[in-house]
């Protein structure tokens, strides 16, 4: 499976609403806040680090696995998803950053 048919994939799991799912975007966002040491890296890890090395879309989940990110850099555009709001209300406060 290559790195654009793994985001594909977990894309479509994201975009789900009538099973509950909740996706919103994240408008500011680096590769550096998505570092180990960034606002964003202290909650999240890399998801399939080995499929998607070198793609232009990197996917990221809490350790948890209640919230699902989404980095595409050709689009400049980070989107998160979660089942219900509560997760991402979590993470908005504690890593001090603001969804849409």
């Amino acid at each position: 499976m290559d790195n654009f048919l793994a985001s594909e994939m977990i894309w479509n799991a994201m975009n789900q609403e009538d099973r509950g799912t909740v996706l919103t975007e994240l408008l500011e966002c680096t590769k550096r806040m998505l570092g180990p040491k960034g606002k964003l890296g202290k909650y999240l890890v890399s998801v399939l680090p080995n499929v998607t090395k070198g793609s232009r879309r990197q996917l990221y989940t809490t350790p948890a696995h209640d919230i699902l990110l989404l980095r595409d850099e050709d689009m400049q555009s980070t989107y998160l998803a979660s089942v219900g709001e509560e997760p991402l209300e979590r993470l908005e406060k504690e890593a001090e950053i603001e969804l849409s």
